[in-house]
């Protein structure tokens, strides 16, 4: 059968066409560490047969990191590291989704306002977010890329860029959350660029032999939001970009009823 045959994703080979989508195991440790809970979770499931293995949410930036794993320091390389050990010693392939709740961060967790595109209402956020200036974007920026660095560092074999969920990368791309003038903001291509320079950036470090992959959310039930022909457009931009899959996802937030 097919589903059991070898596929590639750009120089690496899986075993089989199964994997694992990324779920929420709330087993990392308090500051998003990596626990042997954790590494039981994922081995478990490696040794069942899946080809691929997506990991969780896992933050970049530990200020606005909820419950989710960390990828933000040094320090917890080492953790990963036996987690994908483990992992590979079933044949399976591992890949670090790396993430930014943005908007939708919750102050009365992190203790700061969550952070976002734009300062606008929306039923995606618990409150109104503050608007990110340009030196903040480009930090965070390269706090995706040094994640990424990270992560091939404690051996996946790629990483996931979340733009899905309404969360940070989603909120640049979608026109319901990014009300910007600037580069970052406006047009198609600006809304894209948060994204672009992210996917760009990471690919330039590891060329071809890591694999960068984009999950987006190719519809959101919101005013303004991603429909299915703006899903098609970004689909059709970030493969011209290099990525080397598309995760392609939906969002189906509920609107409040009109009074």
């Amino acid at each position: 059968m097919e589903l059991f045959s070898s596929i590639d994703i750009g120089q690496v080979k899986l075993k089989n066409r199964i994997a694992l989508a990324p779920m929420d195991t709330e087993l990392c440790g308090m500051s998003g560490e990596v626990t042997e809970e954790m590494i039981a979770y994922y081995e478990e499931r490696a040794s069942g047969g899946f080809g691929l293995l997506f990991t969780e949410f896992t933050a970049v930036d530990a200020m606005q990191r909820l419950t989710s794993p960390g990828i933000y320091s040094d320090r917890l390389i080492s953790g990963w590291e036996r987690l994908v050990e483990r992992v590979h010693a079933h044949r399976a392939r591992i890949i670090l989704q790396i993430a930014h709740h943005g908007g939708r961060a919750l102050e009365r967790v992190t203790g700061v306002r969550p952070v976002a595109p734009s300062a606008v209402s929306s039923p995606l956020y618990p409150q109104t977010p503050r608007e990110l200036t340009i030196p903040e974007i480009e930090e965070l920026i390269t706090s995706f890329v040094r994640a990424a660095i990270r992560a091939n560092a404690a051996g996946f074999d790629g990483v996931e860029i979340h733009a899905g969920h309404g969360y940070l990368i989603g909120e640049f791309v979608s026109p319901h959350t990014n009300r910007r003038d600037d580069k970052y903001g406006g047009n198609f291509e600006k809304r894209m660029r948060f994204p672009t320079e992210i996917l760009k950036q990471v690919k330039r470090e590891f060329g071809k032999s890591f694999i960068v992959g984009f999950k987006f959310s190719a519809y959101e039930r919101l005013e303004s939001g991603i429909d299915i022909d703006l899903g098609r457009q970004i689909a059709n931009y970030i493969e011209k970009q290099g990525a080397d899959y598309l995760h392609i996802s939906t969002l189906t937030f509920p609107l409040p009823e009109k009074r």
